[in-house]
């Protein structure tokens, strides 16, 4: 496949929040509609400095939604989702 055909996201349900503020975190996947993912599953879990997260519930992740992305249709399928919690201010 062309490297435009596939795109992996991390899309937050807010831009900036503070201390405390819990922020849910979707990892996506982006497919032109003719790429059938094999698999789609999160590789494992993940830490970074000042931030505490929780994994929710993940729709299935074999079914996929078609979606309009910078004028192309592709399909979305949610990898992940988490809740994640900024520990301290500043840019994380």
């Amino acid at each position: 496949l062309p490297a435009e055909a596939v795109a992996l996201r991390l899309q937050a349900d807010v831009r900036e929040a503070v201390v405390g503020q819990q922020v849910v975190v979707e990892v996506v996947l982006y497919t032109d509609p003719d790429a059938q993912p094999v698999e789609t599953r999160a590789a494992g879990a993940w830490n970074t400095p000042g931030v505490w997260r929780e994994e929710l519930d993940t729709p299935d992740p074999a079914i996929g939604r078609t979606v309009r992305d910078g004028g192309r249709t592709r399909v979305a399928y949610v990898v992940e989702r988490l809740a994640i919690f900024p520990t301290r201010a500043g840019r994380l």
